[in-house]
């Protein structure tokens, strides 16, 4: 397994980790607001907002894999 940043190899499969600050800067630049999110998405970015209020700024990580 290698590492670059917050990009993970494993493998074939790719791994992202991305903050809370990545993914509001990624919905906002693909033209989208809160409101247009699923209630699931919100759900997500609302837990990963607590837990960096509890945990601290940049200690919560959403991971998600690419194959």
């Amino acid at each position: 397994m290698s590492s670059l940043g917050s990009l993970c190899l494993c493998g074939e499969k790719m791994f992202q980790l991305l903050p809370l600050v990545e993914m509001l800067v990624a919905v906002e630049h693909m033209g989208f607001s809160r409101k247009d999110l699923s209630l699931e998405t919100n759900l997500v970015l609302e837990m990963m907002s607590y837990l960096e209020g509890q945990l601290g700024k940049d200690q919560v990580r959403l991971v998600f894999g690419i194959e």
